[in-house]
């Protein structure tokens, strides 16, 4: 947000509520729920607030954005998952007939 938009952040506050994961989900092993992110962070954020500043985030968000159009770029240039996508609902509609892809 500081690299964005300062004029919305109080950073004198930033520490007010911990950043921290709260673990309360802690003893669900191998599982997911839809409430995982609240679990660990009901403050809605994660981290130290107070450690921010508008160079780290100028420097994340160019991160974050260059992942994003590299991501865009391979999924537009993607063919095999839409075949396989196809294969998939053709075989589930006949399992029967389906015959084993894996090779050995």
């Amino acid at each position: 947000m500081l690299a964005h938009r300062p004029d919305l952040v109080q950073l004198a506050k930033a520490d007010d509520e911990s950043g921290a994961d709260q673990k309360r989900q802690a003893g669900l092993k191998h599982a997911y729920t839809g409430i995982w992110w609240y679990a660990g962070q009901p403050n809605h954020y994660r981290g130290i607030g107070g450690a921010g500043s508008a160079e780290l985030g100028k420097a994340e968000l160019e991160a974050e954005s260059g992942a994003l159009v590299e991501m865009i770029r391979t999924v537009k240039k993607d063919a095999i998952t839409l075949e396989l996508q196809n294969k998939f609902f053709d075989d589930a509609a006949k399992p029967l007939e389906t015959k084993p892809l894996v090779k050995k």
